[in-house]
């Protein structure tokens, strides 16, 4: 055998020389099979873009090796989950040209105005259900009682809040998950649903009460443009619900697509 090396990375790395010692003696004792004196622990210097070269032999540092830079060719990490990253920027500015305040919106926000829901249920699952966070803490500091439940505990555990006192936002980039057929399933009309999806027609979108659009087209891999576009769409729910001036909100996010688009100009 050559030899092997075991590169590290991540943002953990600013406490290398507290765990470092440790993991040298775990390899010691536990690789028996090659001599550890084959093995070369190193520390990548691209940080947590390490996890993108892969095994590649770029930004690799130790006390025994010259330290490299970025490559030039950047190939290696290039692919559709890059060019969703790169492309937020028209996500969000569709979204944005797309939000509007719909009649049966406004006729919720009014109600819940005047008292008539006694809690509103923010559910997703996923990156659908983090995404409400901010907007949790929006209506909390309002005055209203908000409640993050994930729509699994929801259907399953929790299906008491499906009354026409719960006020529920819904969350679901395909709109047609498990978990959000199951919801209009469950909730048979009962409570009232604002939906926040990127699916015209979807389960979820044919079951709410009001449905607010994302724009951010398909995806290659897991939810990053919806993910974006979907804090838009809260942020901009937030201030319906709230009565804050649309005419602010509308103001305020659209720096939003020129702010991500000129954070990933440099991106290489």
């Amino acid at each position: 055998m050559d030899g092997m090396a075991i590169v590290l990375g991540g943002s953990v790395m600013k406490s290398a020389s507290l765990f470092l010692p440790g993991i040298r003696k775990i390899i010691s004792e536990s690789c028996r099979f090659v001599s550890f004196e084959k093995i070369d622990l190193a520390l990548a210097s691209l940080g947590d873009a390490a996890n993108l070269i892969g095994g590649q032999e770029y930004g690799i540092t130790d006390s025994t090796r010259k330290e490299h830079g970025m490559p030039a060719d950047l190939h290696v990490i290039e692919g559709g989950y890059l060019r969703d990253i790169l492309n937020q920027p028209e996500a969000l500015q569709r979204t944005f040209e797309a939000l509007e305040e719909p009649t049966a919106l406004q006729g919720l926000s009014k109600k819940l105005n005047q008292g008539k829901f006694q809690q509103i249920v923010l559910t997703g699952m996923g990156s659908s259900f983090h995404a409400l966070h901010p907007l949790d803490l929006q209506l909390v500091n309002y005055g209203f009682t908000s409640i993050m439940v994930e729509t699994s505990e929801l259907i399953h555990y929790k299906n008491r809040f499906f009354d026409p006192k719960t006020l529920i936002v819904a969350v679901s980039q395909s709109g047609q998950s498990a978990e959000m057929v199951r919801l209009a399933e469950v909730n048979r009309k009962r409570s009232p649903v604002i939906a926040v999806t990127n699916t015209p027609g979807s389960a979820l979108a044919e079951h709410a009460t009001a449905v607010l659009f994302t724009q951010a087209g398909s995806e290659s891999s897991v939810s990053c443009k919806t993910y974006v576009a979907t804090l838009m769409a809260l942020k901009w729910l937030g201030g319906i619900l709230c009565q804050r001036d649309v005419k602010r909100s509308r103001r305020e996010l659209k720096h939003a697509a020129p702010a991500v688009a000129a954070y990933l100009a440099d991106w290489k």
